[in-house]
C-alpha cells in the first residue's frame, strides 16, 4: 500500500500543470506540455481580443485582461502598418482598411500572446466652420453652412473647422490673393487678415490619416467700421438729462458678489472715439477704496489708488491679450480749476480716473457745470463694491487735488463735483477709465445687444 502511494506521488510530480486565462472564453492552455515549468517559460496560446473599429485619425488604447501583470514587458506588431499601428500601447488609425495587431506580454517566466483585429473606416467629413460671429456676412442659418465671411482692412478674423468623426492630423491654409487677405496658421485656427479692400478665397486643406479635404471660404475685405460713436454733446442739457451714448463690454470683474458664479463682464460708457482709439468709463462703481490708504499728502502720481488700478485691478479685470489692446496713456492732471495751488502732474497709465475738468466736458456727454447735481455724472456701486468696504452712498473719486495734497476731488451721489475731501477720508467708489487701440480689436454682439470688444 505504501509503495502504491509513493508511485502515485511521483507520477503527479512528472505531470506539468495546466494554466488558463479566465478573462478569455478560449480556455488558454500551456503550449509546451512536455517541458518542465521550472526550466522554461510558460507560454499561453494566442487570445483574440475584441475587434476595434476606428475612423481615420482616431486612436484606441489596447486593454489586456487583468491576469496580465501591469509590470509586463509588451511588444507589438501590425500586419499592415499603413492602415493601423501601435504607439505606446495605443492603436493609431491611418488609412481605410484592415490590420491585425499582435501583442506579446512577458513577465518573469510567463508569456501571453494576443491578437486584435482592427478595421479602419473613412473619416466623416462633416466640417463645421467656426468664426467670430461679427465676421459672418452670408445668410447661412448655421455656422456649418457658412461659406462667406467679412473682415475689415487691417483687422484679423479667425476660422477653424472640426471633423464630425475622425481626427485632423494636418492643416494648411492658402489665400487666392495675398494682396487682399493673408492667412496664417495658428494651431487649429486660420488667422485671416484684411490687407486691402477686395475679395479673396481662403482654402483650408485638412488631412485626416491619408485622406484630404478642402474647405473654401469667400472672404470680403471691407473698410474699417466700428459699431460705436461719440456720445451726444451735453452743452445744452438740463440737470435732469441722462447721459446719452454707446456702451460696450470689455474685461471681467466681480460685481454681483456671488463668488461661485465667476466674475461678470464689465459694461463701459464710450466717452470718445478717435481714428485710432476709444476712451471708456466704467458704467458702475466697481470697487470701494480710499484715494490714499493713510492720512498723508498724495497727488495722483503717488496715490495708492493709482497704484491699485494699474496693478491689482488691471490683472484681475483683463487677460494678457486684453491688456495688449489697451493703450498706455500720457495722463495730464492739471492744477485744480478752483484751488490752483498745486502744479501739473503728468503720468503714464493704462487705467486712471477722470479729472474734475473731464467730468464737466460736454463732449464726453457730461453736464458742463460742476456746481450742480446732474444725472450725467451719477453712478451706482455694484453689489461687490457695496459689500467690500463700501458705504451706502454712491460717491466716486476723481484724480485731482483741491485745497492741498491732503484733499482730493470726488463726485457726490447726486452728481455734483466736491473739492474739499481728505484723500484718506473713506472708501468712495472707483470708476476706472481705459483707452483701447482700435487696430487690435473688433466687435461682437452680446445677448443684451451691447457690443462686446474682441481682441484680434
Amino acid at each position: 500500500m505504501t509503495a502504491l502511494l509513493v508511485f502515485a506521488a511521483l507520477l503527479f510530480l512528472e505531470c506539468p500543470s495546466v494554466k488558463t486565462l479566465s478573462a478569455d472564453a478560449n480556455a488558454m492552455q500551456m503550449q509546451d506540455m512536455g517541458k518542465s515549468s521550472s526550466a522554461a517559460k510558460t507560454v499561453y496560446k494566442k487570445v483574440t481580443l475584441e475587434p476595434a473599429d476606428l475612423r481615420c485619425g482616431n486612436t484606441v488604447k489596447i486593454v489586456l485582461p487583468q491576469e496580465v501583470p501591469a509590470q509586463s514587458k509588451l511588444t507589438y506588431a501590425s500586419t499592415n502598418r499603413g492602415v493601423a499601428d501601435v504607439e505606446h500601447g495605443v492603436i493609431v488609425a491611418y488609412a481605410p482598411g484592415t490590420a491585425v495587431i499582435s501583442i506579446t506580454a512577458e513577465y518573469e517566466k510567463q508569456v501571453w500572446e494576443f491578437e486584435q483585429s482592427v478595421t479602419v473606416k473613412k473619416a466623416a467629413f462633416q466640417l463645421k466652420v467656426y468664426a467670430n460671429n461679427s465676421y459672418l456676412i452670408d445668410s447661412a442659418r448655421s455656422l456649418a453652412a457658412a461659406t462667406n465671411m467679412s473682415v475689415a482692412k487691417c483687422k484679423t478674423a479667425r476660422m477653424r473647422a472640426i471633423v464630425g468623426k475622425g481626427c485632423i492630423t494636418g492643416i494648411s491654409f492658402y489665400s487666392s490673393d495675398e494682396s487682399v487677405a493673408t492667412v496664417k496658421k495658428d494651431g487649429a485656427y486660420c488667422k485671416i487678415t484684411g490687407v486691402n479692400v477686395g475679395k479673396a478665397v481662403v482654402t483650408a486643406v485638412y488631412e485626416i490619416g491619408t485622406e484630404k479635404k478642402e474647405l473654401k471660404m469667400n472672404v470680403s475685405v471691407t473698410s474699417p467700421k466700428i459699431p460705436v460713436s461719440n456720445p451726444v454733446n451735453a452743452s445744452r442739457y438740463n440737470r435732469t438729462a441722462q447721459w446719452q451714448g454707446d456702451y460696450v463690454y470689455f474685461g471681467r470683474f466681480e460685481q454681483d458678489n456671488d463668488l461661485l458664479n465667476g466674475s461678470e463682464m464689465i459694461l463701459w460708457r464710450v466717452l470718445q472715439v478717435t481714428e485710432d482709439s476709444i476712451m471708456l468709463l466704467s458704467d458702475s462703481l466697481l470697487a470701494s477704496r480710499p484715494y490714499q490708504e493713510t492720512f498723508e499728502e498724495a497727488n495722483w502720481r503717488d496715490s495708492d489708488i493709482r497704484a491699485w488700478l494699474n496693478s491689482e485691478f488691471m490683472s484681475r479685470a483683463f487677460t494678457g491679450a486684453e491688456v495688449s489692446a489697451m493703450l498706455e496713456n500720457e495722463v495730464t492732471t492739471a492744477a485744480n480749476p478752483v484751488y490752483s495751488n498745486e502744479s501739473e502732474v503728468v503720468t503714464k497709465d493704462y487705467v486712471y480716473l477722470l479729472s474734475s475738468q473731464e467730468v464737466t466736458n460736454p463732449v464726453y456727454g457730461f453736464y458742463p457745470s460742476s456746481a450742480y447735481n446732474t444725472a450725467t455724472r451719477k453712478a451706482v456701486r455694484t453689489e461687490y463694491a457695496l459689500a467690500n468696504d463700501g458705504d451706502a452712498h454712491n460717491c466716486w473719486w476723481l484724480r485731482d487735488n483741491s485745497l492741498s495734497l491732503y484733499f482730493g476731488a470726488y463726485i457726490s451721489s447726486g452728481g455734483k463735483v466736491i473739492y474739499e475731501s481728505f484723500v484718506g477720508r473713506r472708501n468712495d467708489g472707483v470708476r476706472p477709465v481705459i483707452c483701447l487701440d482700435l487696430s487690435k480689436i473688433s466687435f461682437a454682439v452680446s445677448g443684451d445687444g451691447y457690443p462686446v470688444v474682441v481682441v484680434d
